[in-house]
């Protein structure tokens, strides 16, 4: 969020007024934004070089098991093979946003001090919405969730289809946060639980991948031969249009396919199923019994069977004293 707003600040100073042959016209001086950017960075790096990290062995280590084995059944199965290829759309659709949204409301004729606001705008439903999102996903569900930011794609393509004024994409924008950070963290939630801990970095990486890289580089790539074909506002056109067959098919296969299991890794130490007194902890009586037997001497069968026999005659000394002292008495 910060890093939005601070962008918004440097292009809302990025305008230059130019005077020439008495006609004054403003140009962009993108440089404003560039320079400071890269002492940013520089300084990012330079904090990032002290910060040291320790890792210890997590207890659930897979070891050398291939991780990628557990993740593949789940992303090439129906259920969730269907929110990938929904990430890759949803990534394709950012592309075409991220890359030509600012272009088209600059040709509308939108200042660049507008689109540093309209930056601090998306910066702020992001905030609220990536704040919101556990709450949101506990309420509705991972799958409605997504289906609701698809939806609202729609409307936003739509939209720019429509209008012409360029404040008034101020009112389509608030819907930003629903359509990429909500989208995007109940992808990430959903994928979590679907596979085990240890397959969490792989499947996080493998989504990063389709929906950053592969979706946005497709989506940046497509939209600019598609808008120099058919124009800015008959590619938003297209758009929304793919969007709402993008959702029925995604709502169809979501009721009709079923949802996988999730994988178990065993770990490395953990052999053929063992007795289930092993597993949890051993019994008091037990481990007295076992000490016991450790204790004891070892003594020949036949000993242990006359000891055995000879513990019920200890009682006979009692009773025969008392017979002893009825005798003398006598």
């Amino acid at each position: 969020m910060n890093g939005s707003m601070a962008s918004g600040v440097f292009l809302s100073l990025s305008r230059t007024t130019v005077v020439s042959c008495g006609i004054e016209h403003t140009i962009s001086d993108y440089r404003v934004s560039f320079l400071p950017g890269i002492g940013f960075y520089l300084l990012a790096l330079l904090c990032a070089l002290h910060l040291t990290f320790t890792y210890a062995e997590s207890p659930n280590d897979a070891g050398n098991q291939d991780l990628l084995s557990h993740v593949l059944p789940v992303v090439l199965s129906w259920h969730y093979g269907s929110v990938i290829v929904l990430l890759i759309f949803l990534g394709i659709c950012n592309g075409a946003i991220w890359g030509f949204l600012y272009w088209h409301l600059e040709n509308l004729g939108a200042t660049q001090s507008l689109l540093g606001l309209l930056i601090v705008l998306h910066a702020a439903v992001e905030f609220l919405c990536g704040s919101l999102s556990g709450w949101f996903i506990g309420k509705c569900g991972h799958i409605p969730v997504l289906s609701l930011g698809l939806f609202f794609y729609i409307l936003r393509f739509t939209a720019f289809r429509l209008l012409t004024v360029p404040w008034h994409f101020f009112f389509t924008e608030i819907l930003h946060g629903m359509c990429f950070i909500l989208t995007w963290t109940t992808a990430v939630s959903y994928f979590s639980k679907s596979v085990p801990p240890q397959c969490g970095t792989t499947m996080q990486g493998l989504l990063i991948a389709t929906h950053h890289g592969l979706g946005v580089g497709l989506g940046i790539f497509s939209t600019g031969l598609l808008i120099n074909r058919y124009g800015a506002p008959g590619t938003f056109a297209l758009y929304a249009v793919s969007c709402g067959l993008f959702l029925i098919v995604f709502v169809l296969i979501q009721w009709i396919a079923k949802v996988p299991p999730s994988p178990r890794i065993r770990k490395n130490d953990e052999s053929v199923k063992s007795r289930p007194e092993e597993d949890g902890e051993p019994d008091e009586q037990e481990t007295q019994e076992t000490e016991s037997l450790l204790s004891e001497p070892s003594t020949p069968v036949e000993e242990k069977a006359k000891l055995s026999i000879q513990l019920p005659l200890l009682k006979l000394p009692t009773k025969v004293v008392k017979q002893q002292c009825s005798g003398e008495g006598k």
